[in-house]
């Protein structure tokens, strides 16, 4: 295997780690919050009884391990699922669509140049 092939593949691999080594850390460090992430978000004041709904409703009522191997399956396949944040998801999904076409025409016109340079 050529030498800069094999530099770009170990790269490429590294990266792909430290991405699955970071969304694990983060993922399982939200395990560590105090009473539950259902407990944060509705407050001390919250019944069990709704902080269980809430939990089922956000599937958190299932084994952390399915979870993030649902999560990791669905981010494979670009869906990384609801942000809790308070950030719009449509405004993030509309951005991504402007910068998926720039990059589409950008990616023309390097091919359109690596066309003309090399002779046929």
């Amino acid at each position: 295997m050529h030498p800069v092939l094999r530099t770009v593949l170990q790269r490429l691999g590294l990266g792909a780690l430290t991405l699955f080594a970071v969304s694990f850390i983060i993922f399982f460090s939200m395990l560590l919050l105090p009473g539950g992430y259902a407990q944060n978000i509705l407050g001390q004041g919250a019944t069990p009884e709704t902080v269980a709904n809430f939990n089922h409703d956000l599937g958190l009522d299932r084994p952390a391990y399915v979870r993030y191997a649902e999560w990791i399956g669905n981010a494979v396949r670009g869906d990384f699922g609801n942000s809790y944040s308070g950030t719009s998801g449509t405004a993030i999904m509309a951005a991504m669509e402007a910068r998926k076409k720039v990059l589409y025409r950008r990616g023309a016109m390097i091919a359109e140049t690596l066309r003309l340079m090399v002779p046929v």
